[in-house]
């Protein structure tokens, strides 16, 4: 069984003026006009659909882009691309995958709800936080949706487009969310489809197949781990440590990819605090990831 993951929805905050992202984003940015949202008054429409909202005279109060639905799945890269030169912080992702055949999409909705509700799928959301939407209407359908609103992780199932589409919906605390940007871009959907699938771990063989690999590759992504996200990446999910658990110790990945790894003063302190071992101030990458796996065991 094989699919194509995509991003479907991507959100960042920056601290730079709209007309400071307009300039980034290039084309044409629209008037500031009303409704506005993520706590901005107004909002701007770029050519290519991606919306800047923007207007608060708070301080402090971030400039969002957000990018959703057919807009995030043309424009994905650039909307990467210009949160990594902007300085911004990823605020939500939500990866999607189409699993035909069509004609079973459904009944695999009703599967996935009984496993949720009897306790065979394994994960950390409460047993009752879902909701199952019924609409027969022309281009409607079933949506069933895991987590609560405002939950770190949620899923999103639902067959309004023929195929099963699962959706996996992350919003990364801060600290992780600054060093996303770049990793979305460098791993691409179909890992991170991978990776937050085993947030809720259904036992339906098909959707096994799918979580450990089969969600195909697009151009440039890679299942080999390359860089120190990967490295992160796979920690926690071996040791159960999330990623904000890293994120609070200060390892940044400029800091950590260089080899040999020098580590700042203040970072080399917090390790040692947590781990309660000696380490020297620099060390190479496999020495790295020996004593994050220490900190991860110790962690649990």
């Amino acid at each position: 069984m094989t699919s194509t993951a995509q991003y479907h929805w991507l959100t960042h905050a920056t601290h730079q003026t709209s007309g400071a992202v307009g300039e980034v984003l290039g084309g044409n940015l629209g008037l500031p006009e009303r409704p506005g949202g993520f706590g901005q008054p107004l909002h701007r429409c770029h050519e290519s659909g991606v919306r800047v909202f923007c207007g608060s005279e708070r301080p402090g109060q971030p400039t969002v882009i957000d990018a959703s639905g057919e807009v995030c799945e043309s424009w994905a890269a650039d909307v990467l691309r210009w949160a990594d030169d902007l300085g911004a912080w990823t605020t939500r992702v939500d990866v999607a995958t189409d699993v035909e055949p069509t004609r079973l999409a459904r009944p695999r909705i009703r599967e996935a709800l009984a496993s949720f509700k009897r306790g065979t799928c394994e994960t950390k959301m409460r047993r009752d936080s879902w909701t199952l939407t019924q609409s027969e209407g022309e281009g409607n359908g079933w949506t069933l949706m895991l987590g609560g609103k405002t939950a770190q992780l949620r899923a999103r199932w639902y067959d309004r487009r023929g195929p099963l589409r699962i959706e996996q919906q992350w919003r990364p605390c801060r600290e992780m969310g600054e060093v996303l940007p770049e990793m979305l871009s460098n791993k691409g959907p179909g890992h991170w489809w991978r990776k937050l699938s085993q947030a809720t771990s259904f036992p339906m063989p098909w959707y096994q197949e799918l979580v450990k690999g089969e969600v195909t590759l697009l151009p440039g992504e890679s299942r080999n781990s390359s860089s120190l996200g990967d490295t992160m990446a796979h920690l926690s999910q071996q040791f159960g440590v999330t990623f904000w658990a890293f994120a609070q110790l200060g390892l940044r990945l400029e800091d950590l990819q260089v080899i040999p790894a020098r580590l700042r003063g203040s970072q080399v302190a917090r390790l040692k605090s947590w781990a309660g071992s000696d380490l020297a101030a620099t060390m190479d990458a496999g020495r790295l990831v020996a004593e994050l796996e220490k900190l991860c065991r110790k962690s649990k």
